[in-house]
């Protein structure tokens, strides 16, 4: 019995500081969940109990659904420290991801977002968890089967000292390092004292991460040391990486909360939860039945690549997420460093209002933008296994043509290209010595780049006496970035 009106039931779980027990009470008879510290050592540390209260206060003064609730709390005759919340049905985010591997990306989403909209209600009071992990996810079962996301364990909290009229003194002690280091943020590595609710989207974004592919981004790490330098200097892989069937835009969504600078990270978790919104159509009910691992039909699926740099954030672009820059693995060392400049080209675009700019050196064409803006979306949501063929213009007369190392038969100027929607294609166009090699990109509606002429031919001369003037993209419309070699780029 503790504080003689809580009697303790069964053991749920037990940690290294404390335990929880069903529970209830024997007045209402109300079924409760009762934590405990462990032993009387760690009853008698001041900092400890401290630290124990202020979880019990951030549960209690957070209002919202998908925070664990707390509601009493206190030092019994025996001296047991305790506080007293909802009893939970169900299992925590860790077993889950135990027994399944990696989620079916929409769950994944569901349970972030979930996840997303408590931590806002937490940042509104100015509460940062800094310990936002699987374990503390907890996946609540209702009478109807419906999941809800309860956030647990705000007792590494970072805290307002307004919020709970603490004074002045600090729950850190120096050189010691709280939460848990495979979850924590770089900045909170370095200096845990010196972080606002970013490094709480930092977590998340492992956590989504973990989600998708059933591993988190470090790899096998056998030491606190080695994983703080993974942390901190690692090239973080893509989530494709590991798990291909993802679409760009969740895949995008985990990177932007995942960049090593905290300008260019998401700039909030509220931040993070209208992204999940867009991505899943503003799906948030999740049922128990969706907690399961993705399927075979899923995995067998290739979604179109994303590439983007560690820290690289770009703007918003689709109208439910982000840009994707179209690619395939690189084969030759160019070709990969080719891809890097193109992620480069599109932060620049980006940054710079998202401008249609033609380089003096290129040949000039006229884009329909809103054809390109429906060609880009088309290939981002047809089948990837239907088969399209497209006319691609090449010149100037007397080249030849190879695609994907093969070569191809040039008819009018044209040759056909063919392959599935969302794939890309390695095409080479050489006259004589002269030689240039793009990426081209088959879609619903068709090929990007639409031509590719060799510098120097009659489109190029052309384009050297009349040069093309930059010109802005109206309000809501397509935009492209053309290199001189005639790669095209397109946003929406």
């Amino acid at each position: 019995m503790i504080a003689e009106k809580y009697e303790l039931l069964r053991l749920l779980g037990r940690g290294g500081m404390g335990a929880v027990y069903e529970a209830r009470n024997i007045t209402t008879l109300k079924r409760c969940a009762v934590k405990v510290l462990l032993t009387p050592e760690l009853a008698g540390d001041e900092e400890v109990v401290r630290r124990f209260f202020r979880e019990a206060r951030a549960s209690g003064v957070i209002e919202s659904e998908h925070v664990v609730a707390a509601f009493d709390s206190g030092i019994d005759a025996a001296s047991r420290v305790y506080y007293v919340m909802e009893c939970l049905q169900g299992e925590d985010l860790q077993q889950l991801l135990r027994r399944v591997g990696a989620l079916d990306p929409v769950t994944a989403a569901k349970i972030i977002l979930q996840a997303s909209i408590g931590l806002v209600c937490a940042h509104a009071l100015g509460i940062v968890h800094r310990d936002v992990k699987p374990a503390n996810l907890f996946l609540s079962v209702g009478a109807d089967e419906e999941i809800k996301v309860k956030i647990l364990d705000f007792g590494v909290a970072k805290v307002k000292m307004e919020v709970f009229h603490e004074g002045s003194h600090s729950l850190t002690r120096t050189g010691s390092l709280l939460g848990t280091p495979l979850y924590m943020s770089p900045e909170q590595m370095k200096r845990a004292s010196d972080i606002d609710e970013s490094t709480d989207v930092w977590s998340l974004g492992v956590v989504l991460f973990e989600c998708l592919t059933g591993k988190v981004p470090w790899g096998k790490v056998e030491s606190v040391g080695e994983l703080m330098a993974a942390v901190l200097t690692l090239k973080l892989p893509l989530v494709q990486d590991y798990a291909p069937w993802v679409h760009p835009e969740l895949a995008q969504i985990v990177h932007r909360a995942l960049s090593r600078d905290p300008s260019s990270r998401m700039r909030s978790v509220s931040e993070l939860r209208d992204s999940l919104r867009s991505f899943s159509a503003g799906a948030l009910r999740l049922k128990a039945h969706e907690l399961k691992a993705v399927s075979d039909a899923e995995r067998s699926r290739a979604a179109v690549r994303l590439e983007l740099a560690d820290t690289l954030t770009m703007p918003l672009g689709l109208a439910s997420g982000a840009p994707v820059v179209r690619s395939v693995q690189p084969r030759i060392e160019r070709r990969g460093q080719r891809l890097a400049v193109l992620a480069a080209v599109v932060a620049v675009v980006g940054a710079s209002g998202w401008k249609v700019m033609t380089r003096s050196g290129s040949p000039a064409r006229e884009h329909d933008l809103a054809t390109q803006s429906a060609a880009m979306h088309a290939a981002l949501t047809e089948p990837l296994a239907e088969k399209k063929r497209f006319q691609l213009e090449v010149g100037p007369q007397g080249v030849s043509v190879l695609v994907d190392g093969a070569p191809v038969l040039i008819q009018d100027g044209h040759i056909s290209l063919e392959g599935s929607v969302g794939s890309v294609h390695h095409v080479t166009v050489a006259r004589g010595a002269q030689s240039h090699e793009d990426l081209v990109a088959i879609t619903g509606a068709g090929v990007i780049p639409a031509r590719l002429v060799l510098p120097g031919g009659p489109a190029a001369e052309q384009s050297r006496r009349q040069p093309a003037k930059p010109r802005r993209a109206p309000a809501g419309a397509a935009s492209s970035a053309q290199s001189d070699g005639g790669l095209s780029i397109v946003f929406e």
